[in-house]
């Protein structure tokens, strides 16, 4: 149990991964953390931000999803965003993928005016590949 522990500390502080999502405006947002062999990725940070230029006041659905842009939901946001206005923040998460998927991180297809970003970082679990 201590050299497990040890290994997901380790894994924790080097196997480290990032990602970035910046389309265009009325562009769908998908950011991954990237292919996996064995390992589980775990998502630790989410930093998003939307802005409406135009249309009427919009409603926004944040979502990671395990393995596929169109895989399971594993946690979900929403957000409404009015008229010639922004929004963001960042999260600290604790999200886990299944064995050997990646995690996506997807605003659903905007508005043509409204632009959707999102930056995704976390780790593998290197040393649990039982």
């Amino acid at each position: 149990m201590a050299n497990r522990s040890e290994g997901l500390i380790t894994d924790s502080l080097i196997h480290l991964w990032n990602a970035t999502s910046q389309p265009a405006a009325g562009t769908t947002c998908v950011a991954n953390s990237g292919s996996v062999d064995k390992q589980k990725n775990v998502l630790t940070q989410l930093g998003w931000s939307i802005r409406n230029a135009s249309a009427a006041a919009y409603t926004a659905t944040l979502n990671v999803r395990d393995a596929s842009p169109a895989g399971t939901v594993l946690a979900s946001w929403d957000m409404i965003v009015g008229t010639n206005s922004a929004q963001l923040d960042t999260f600290g998460v604790n999200l886990l993928s299944s064995r050997g998927v990646p995690l996506y991180v997807d605003f659903g297809t905007p508005a043509a005016s409204v632009t959707q970003k999102v930056s995704i970082a976390g780790w593998r679990n290197n040393s649990d590949n039982s």
